[in-house]
């Protein structure tokens, strides 16, 4: 058993590699790699035993994946007629189809929960607790509850909805539109601040902290110019602008931790703002291009992923005080996804999964 260990631990090496070294501070390692084409080849890790924490959600075709952390299916919802979209972490999901009346919320052991009479597009929170219902011509957006029913601010208006983006964990969100105006909510759905950018310009990003007392918006001119980045003080109803050197006509990731700890991904900087203290800084990283990235946080870690600008994708692990703990290029990659749960960072290209965990 010692050789076979020895020996399974070299081969899920290799395939992680190349490696660009950790900080001093920071250690990550591999724990199993495999398709979503043929999740029944994975390789499970030999170093977990405790298999009650799942990760997910990784959607696929027909639905999602939740894995356990020794890297065996946890659970597979999916459906041959309509679409799912899951919560942040994948806990559960409302099932619709594009010429469908009703909207089916549902766990992700595919227990029904309730059913909604709607048109709309149905968006969940991280933690599945608040669904905003987007019209389809993207004017209106409507908040339902856990149980159902339609709750908080109830409605919401714009000139098309450009940017809608959800607290993680919990389940706080945020709104923009193409007329420059935003809104941050609570988990129960209220508004809690609302403002329209300097001149009207859209709304790329928005972004709120699970607390709900920070928010971020990125908006800046849909051709040339650069963005701005508006970081809100919710709880002492205060805002300050960051420039930021060049212009993204798409949505560039966000992400607000509860101590009000911002990290923006620019096109060729990392910007790390401390919203209380109203200061922020610029991190160098190599040039990105438009298309697919994602942020994400936890434990004081900051996760990073995007496409360089030769289509190399990315990934970073970023302190929450800036510095730069672990980078490596997947050149095999045209995009990354990334999930972090508890001490676990799963991350997805189009066909390849790869999952690490992590000690600071």
């Amino acid at each position: 058993m010692r050789y076979f260990i020895t020996g399974l631990l070299a081969g899920i090496a290799l395939g992680f590699a190349p490696w660009l070294m950790p900080s001093h501070s920071f250690k990550i390692f591999p724990q199993w790699y495999g398709q979503i084409s043929s999740t029944s080849t994975i390789a499970t890790s030999p170093f977990t035993d405790n298999s009650k924490n799942i990760i997910g959600p990784v959607q696929t075709d027909k639905g999602y994946l939740m894995f356990k952390e020794k890297g065996t299916v946890a659970a597979n919802p999916s459906t041959d007629t309509g679409i799912l979209a899951p919560s942040g972490n994948g806990m559960y999901y409302a099932e619709y189809g594009k010429l469908s009346d009703k909207i089916s919320y549902r766990n992700y052991r595919e227990e029904p929960f309730w059913t909604l009479s709607t048109h709309e597009y149905p968006h969940l929170s991280y933690e599945g607790k608040l669904i905003l219902l987007v019209t389809a011509d993207n004017s209106a957006v409507r908040m339902v509850d856990y149980n159902g029913n339609y709750t908080g601010s109830k409605r919401i208006t714009g000139r098309f909805c450009t940017s809608m983006g959800f607290s993680q964990p919990g389940n706080a969100a945020s709104i923009g539109f193409l007329d420059g105006t935003y809104y941050f909510l609570n988990k129960k759905g209220e508004i809690v601040y609302k403002g329209v950018t300097p001149d009207n310009s859209l709304v790329k990003t928005v972004s709120i902290s699970s607390n709900a007392k920070f928010g971020a918006v990125h908006y800046g001119p849909s051709g040339k110019g650069n963005d701005k980045l508006l970081l809100v003080n919710i709880h002492n109803n205060d805002s300050f602008n960051v420039p930021i050197k060049g212009n993204s006509r798409a949505r560039a990731s966000i992400c607000i931790n509860a101590e009000g700890t911002a990290l923006f991904l620019g096109m060729s900087h990392l910007y790390l703002v401390q919203i209380p203290r109203e200061k922020h800084r610029p991190i160098d990283i190599l040039d990105r291009r438009e298309g697919h990235n994602s942020i994400q946080y936890a434990n004081g870690v900051f996760t990073v992923s995007y496409t360089g600008k030769k289509g190399t994708s990315r990934f970073y692990a970023v302190h929450e005080n800036g510095s730069v703990l672990f980078a490596r290029a997947f050149p095999e990659e045209p995009y990354l996804d990334i999930i972090m749960r508890d001490q676990s960072i799963l991350l997805r290209g189009p066909d390849t999964l790869y999952c690490y965990s992590y000690q600071l």
